[in-house]
């Protein structure tokens, strides 16, 4: 290592890490900024890993952060644990542009703010997360919810050319991608607002923070496949590059989108594979009999005294492996 006009101790084979010196108080101050921050969001051993790499480095930095994060009280009080789901895999193909297709679901049940909102709605564009508008998508895709099935909507988007497509009930291809990000703005509520009744205004801090940080699948933060940088936060160092970065600029984000889509499809392989051991291939054809499970839907026989499973005939087929029953 060596050190710069700014007194930085820098790794010579990669000068744009400051190397951190073996100070407790240092290094703990680091791990804070990057995981307790409101802006860091409190996410898990991964995603603080990742924040901190962006510009620091020292040997047992992994160690570190696998010790500070779990010792976390907010983490341990409010966090969720995550099983593996049950489900045969349909993952979303890589698009070719940030933005193209769009996911949307409400977080519901909150506490009503000072304005007397109490949901949220969540709004995921492929590759980037950005909950801001970046140009028209090709396609919605959420549940089926009434303000997203209502004429308005539809006629709404009909005039704009995009294509609105509705989850199945209980769909993992469509339905888990929107639920695990609620699930994730639910958490950062949770260890970020001491006051319940607070949520709305910690907002568009939280939003920050989730597009900060870095994704498990592409390993960048969707600030930085948008933007093609990362923002500027309280641990962000003040070191000037050696290399200006406009030089560099157009071929870093092209690079970052080029390996995020291929961390996706890769990610999608293998979580297909995982998922389908468990699972055979089925092909029913029109007028095929099949027992439909009525556990998830609405009927007006009492669930104690209805049949489990009813014999029915597929109509057609909408999907490889979703049917339309009559």
């Amino acid at each position: 290592m060596h050190t710069t006009a700014t007194g930085y101790f820098l790794n010579k084979r990669d000068t744009s890490h400051i190397w951190v010196p073996g100070y407790d108080l240092l290094r703990t101050l680091l791990l804070h900024e990057s995981h307790d921050n409101p802006t860091s969001g409190h996410f898990g051993v991964d995603k603080t890993m990742k924040t901190l790499q962006r510009n620091y480095y020292w040997p047992v930095m992994a160690d570190d952060v696998r010790k500070y994060v779990p010792s976390c009280t907010a983490c341990q009080i409010m966090k969720l644990s995550h099983q593996q789901a049950a489900g045969l895999v349909q993952p979303l193909d890589p698009l070719e542009r940030p933005c193209q297709h769009v996911t949307m679901e409400y977080v519901t049940g909150l506490s009503a703010g000072p304005s007397g909102n109490d949901a949220i709605l969540v709004v995921q564009f492929a590759h980037t997360n950005v909950n801001r508008l970046h140009g028209l998508p090709t396609a919605i895709i959420s549940d089926r919810d009434p303000k997203f099935t209502s004429n308005l909507w539809r006629h709404l988007w009909d005039q704009f050319g995009t294509k609105l497509q509705f989850s199945s009930a209980y769909h993992p291809q469509t339905d888990g991608q929107t639920k695990r990000v609620n699930q994730t703005m639910e958490q950062l509520i949770r260890t970020t607002c001491t006051d319940p009744q607070t949520w709305e205004k910690s907002l568009p801090l939280l939003e920050f923070a989730y597009n900060n940080a870095p994704s498990a699948t592409t390993h960048q933060s969707p600030f930085f496949l948008n933007y093609g940088q990362d923002p500027v936060v309280p641990s962000t160092p003040n070191i000037e590059t050696p290399v200006p970065r406009s030089q560099r600029f157009a071929e870093d984000i092209l690079a970052a989108r080029e390996k995020a889509a291929e961390a996706i499809r890769k990610a999608n392989l293998v979580a297909s594979q995982q998922a389908d051991r468990h699972r055979r291939d089925i092909t029913y054809k029109v007028e095929d009999l099949v027992l439909l499970d009525t556990r998830n839907l609405r009927l007006p026989i009492p669930s104690k005294l209805r049949r489990d499973q009813y014999g029915i005939a597929p109509a057609r087929n909408t999907h490889p492996d979703s049917y339309i029953v009559s």
